[in-house]
């Protein structure tokens, strides 16, 4: 099956896939064909299907290296969470409850022949004495320092650089479902002079944060590999 940005074969499936032209295919083989190398997505790209409990959800191309394509949900996945329940964010998001929130409920969520697909990732974050430090996983929020340049990214300066997807502000709102509205949501970073505070974006793009304790939305993110 040969598929492109200027072809793809149609055919009745349970995913749509959004290049210059909109098909509907199967999931597993649109994935396969990315595995495969047959089918070359660009940033913007994306990937619409169901979740398990039949909510729609698009995946879109934020970042293409020579290793993966960085997937995110357009708009945000799931309920309100609290980044962490005891309001201190010392252990960084590895330790925090939206992690556990996204690593199980989100990934639970995911459709098998997806979860099948998306590689571990080594993530990197600042701990409260300002240390990076890495862990593996397989889903992700945005880092603060990946959304927002240096002026606007709350401490999180040196863990990322902002992606090219991010600049346009557009692109960093996101809505609360798929046809909902715009909404708070947030990030994997926790704000460098607060040990009660964690990132965020408002629903307009903004750069803010929010007490540990507060509930937001959050978005999902994961690598497919090339």
């Amino acid at each position: 099956m040969k598929m492109d940005t200027k072809s793809i074969e149609v055919k009745n499936g349970d995913c749509t896939l959004q290049i210059r032209i909109k098909a509907q295919s199967n999931l597993r083989e649109v994935l396969e064909a990315i595995k495969n190398k047959t089918l070359e997505l660009k940033v913007g790209d994306y990937i619409t299907t169901h979740l398990k409990d039949g909510t729609e959800v698009d995946f879109i191309v934020t970042h293409k290296s020579d290793k993966y394509y960085r997937f995110e949900s357009r708009d945000c996945v799931g309920d309100e969470v609290v980044w962490s329940k005891n309001r201190n964010t010392s252990g960084g998001y590895p330790g925090s409850d939206v992690r556990k929130y996204v690593d199980k409920t989100i990934w639970e969520l995911l459709p098998d022949e997806l979860k099948e697909k998306i590689i571990p990732t080594v993530r990197k974050y600042k701990d409260i004495d300002g240390e990076v430090k890495e862990f593996e996983t397989k889903l992700f929020l945005p880092a603060a320092s990946e959304v927002f340049d240096e002026e606007r990214c709350y401490g999180d300066e040196g863990v990322y650089e902002q992606l090219e997807y991010y600049k346009d502000r557009r692109n960093r709102m996101r809505a609360d479902e798929k046809g909902g509205y715009p909404d708070w949501y947030w990030l994997s970073s926790a704000r460098d002079d607060s040990s009660t505070a964690a990132c965020g974006v408002s629903g307009n793009g903004v750069a803010n944060s929010g007490y540990a304790s507060y509930a937001f939305r959050v978005p999902v993110c994961f690598h497919i590999e090339l």
